[in-house]
């Protein structure tokens, strides 16, 4: 279909819809499509494009969780981040020549967690946490690649939100167990 064929220009436009349509359940569903079709194929959607329009298209998905309004839409565009980090992060992960994954293949990501922890709205902080024990449920060691975001999560089970509370909550009961299970290869 049209995806195999001209992935550029299927994922520019479910990113543009994602981005500029006033209507949030055409929103989600591009978030959705994004999510269910980016790494599906041989080669992957994803490794079709360019470096510089993964980089863009990267970013793009960061701002769209800055600037998304309804909780929704925003935890499906979340779910697309961690998706697409958990692969990067183990694609970079299986080419190090130490199997070491270090977060250098989405850098933005972590700076844009750092901040979005400690964001003045509730929702970001929690989708921020919920990115996050996402992410390290598929690749663990990467807590050690964002001290910061860890570092934010006592200050998150005190946050006067009780959303926030509770995606903190289970960040951290991710972080320990697959922390844990961890320790017992060792």
């Amino acid at each position: 279909g049209e995806l195999s064929v001209r992935p550029l220009k299927l994922v520019a436009m479910l990113l543009q819809l994602l981005r500029t349509t006033s209507n949030a359940q055409i929103r989600t569903m591009c978030a959705i499509l994004l999510r269910k079709h980016l790494l599906r194929g041989e080669p992957m959607i994803y490794e079709k494009l360019s470096p510089n329009v993964q980089a863009a298209f990267r970013r793009e998905l960061l701002n769209a969780i800055a600037n998304e309004k309804i909780r929704l839409v925003r935890s499906n565009i979340g779910d697309t981040v961690s998706m697409l980090a958990s692969y990067l992060f183990c694609k970079e992960k299986n080419n190090h020549s130490k199997g070491l994954c270090t977060g250098a293949s989405w850098p933005e990501l972590s700076q844009f967690l750092d901040k979005a922890t400690t964001d003045s709205q509730p929702q970001i902080r929690a989708t921020a946490y919920n990115i996050f024990a996402k992410i390290v449920q598929g690749t663990p060691e990467l807590a050690t690649a964002m001290p910061t975001v860890v570092s934010h999560i006592p200050k998150a089970l005190n946050d006067p939100h009780s959303s926030v509370q509770s995606i903190a909550m289970q960040s951290s009961c991710t972080l320990v167990s697959q922390l844990d299970d961890d320790s017992k290869e060792l």
